[in-house]
């Protein structure tokens, strides 16, 4: 279980107050806005999210310790990045179980937007916020700025089926640009590890179930944020 928590923590929170240079991208993860757990699954669910409550205090004082015992590298790293690793260490106060997805979206979108796509400075940025599939919402979250893209789940269900765990989820990519939802998607993923490109999971555990359940549409979002960022539209 250490080695599975050891992996959420390495996530940023949404700062209202950065992204409003209209040449850098910003692309925020919001956290789940409907999430629904079946009478089958519910006593593990409740017994996950407390050890998880319990572990995220020590983990963010683990964090700060090796901020400030590499503070003059962390100093000449770019303010964007400096920015999402400070708002990483905010977002512990409010990790859970029920925004982990947002956790490894975020982490993904913003290493394969370097990695292939070469696309810097990019700020990539997980929410606590949340909402539904709502235009007019994600406006008044974009609030006017350019670049900006929202990615979202508007609703997850936990889940058994033949005793193994289910995680079936709505994910949604919006642009600002646009004012539109270019992508609707919706999968369910099971406790497998090994089926994506990067490491996003520690094998086959919950974990897995919810990274299986978003990786099928990672691509085809970071493809959409690529080529939008390029042209401008």
């Amino acid at each position: 279980m250490k080695r599975i928590l050891a992996l959420f923590f390495g996530i940023f929170l949404f700062n209202s107050s950065f992204g409003q240079q209209i040449d850098t991208l910003n692309v925020i993860v919001l956290s789940p806005n409907k999430i629904e757990i079946s009478e089958n699954y519910l006593t593990d669910y409740k017994t996950l999210k407390k050890e998880i409550i319990e572990r995220r205090k020590t983990t963010k004082e683990y964090k700060q310790k090796i901020k400030q015992a590499n503070i003059e590298e962390f100093d000449k790293q770019p303010e964007y990045t400096k920015t999402m690793f400070n708002n990483e260490l905010n977002f512990y106060d409010s990790l859970t179980v029920d925004n982990f997805v947002t956790m490894v979206v975020r982490e993904y979108i913003s290493y394969r937007l370097f990695k292939p796509f070469k696309i810097k400075p990019r700020i990539v940025l997980a929410s606590v916020k949340s909402s539904p599939s709502d235009i007019k919402q994600y406006e008044g979250i974009a609030n006017g700025r350019q670049n900006f893209f929202i990615i979202n789940f508007p609703k997850m269900k936990f889940y058994k089926e033949k005793g193994e765990l289910n995680v079936l989820t709505n994910i949604e990519l919006y642009s600002s640009k646009t004012k539109e939802i270019l992508l609707s998607k919706e999968n369910i993923g099971i406790p497998k590890g090994g089926l994506t490109d990067y490491p996003m999971c520690s094998g086959d555990s919950w974990d897995c179930a919810i990274v299986n359940s978003v990786y099928p549409s990672l691509f085809e979002i970071l493809k959409i944020i690529s080529e939008k960022n390029s042209s401008g539209k």
